[in-house]
């Protein structure tokens, strides 16, 4: 929280306005992000176009330009976590290669390597326009001017880490009522990890049951623990 919620938007405004500037990448997460989105003009942001990446929190701003303006954001690459990775180890290498074949051409991605070994939760085929992000901070998204009325068929994609099974499972079930779910035609899932004493520990498991158990109307397919 470097600043007050208007000059952190006002760097925002400024990296936009700056023909220089040609791309934006997050340098983490953002937790109070959501407090900039009032101040932020989005004329300005529209009128000038540019990547913009980041992960986690900054599912904020993803969902807010796409909401107010139909700004399509990466959900990739940041300064700690993408770059600032050992770009020796596979992990880095694979980052890196993903984020400048997205940046550096406009032809469609085709079929990705996936870096780990995906699970198949629910068989089917589907087609929609990408949508998620972080699942928290969707969440607190709802009911706002900056989440978007998803008005066409979508593939769900969502991630979180250290939140309780518990608090996942309320997630889940407030976007089934608010009828999310009636527009996925199929959800793609992270890596779930969660703290526990010293470690982090895989929660893909635990999460499976509460998934298929919330989902279980539904024929959507699902794929999890993809990490791209």
């Amino acid at each position: 929280m470097a600043g007050t919620d208007v000059q952190r938007a006002e760097d925002i405004k400024s990296m936009f306005a700056d023909e220089e500037v040609k791309a934006i990448i997050c340098a983490l997460g953002g937790s109070v992000a959501i407090r900039t989105l009032r101040y932020l003009d989005f004329d300005l942001i529209k009128a000038n176009p540019k990547i913009f990446s980041g992960m986690s929190d900054i599912t904020t701003f993803h969902t807010a330009f796409l909401t107010k303006i139909g700004f399509t954001c990466l959900h990739e690459s940041d300064v700690v976590f993408g770059f600032g990775a050992d770009m020796k180890s596979i992990e880095g290498k694979y980052e890196m290669d993903l984020f400048l074949k997205i940046t550096q051409n406009a032809r469609p991605l085709g079929l990705l390597p996936a870096l780990t070994r995906w699970e198949v939760w629910r068989e089917g085929s589907a087609e929609g326009r990408l949508f998620g992000g972080n699942l928290p901070t969707l969440e607190s998204l709802l009911a706002t001017p900056y989440f978007p009325k998803l008005d066409e068929d979508i593939i769900f994609f969502w991630e979180t880490m250290t939140r309780p099974l518990e608090a996942i499972d309320q997630m889940l079930v407030h976007l089934k009522e608010i009828s999310l779910f009636d527009k996925t035609k199929g959800v793609l899932i992270g890596k779930i990890r969660g703290e526990e004493a010293d470690f982090i520990k895989d929660m893909t498991s635990e999460v499976k049951k509460v998934v298929l158990d919330i989902t279980g109307e539904f024929d959507f397919p699902i794929i999890a623990s993809i990490a791209l």
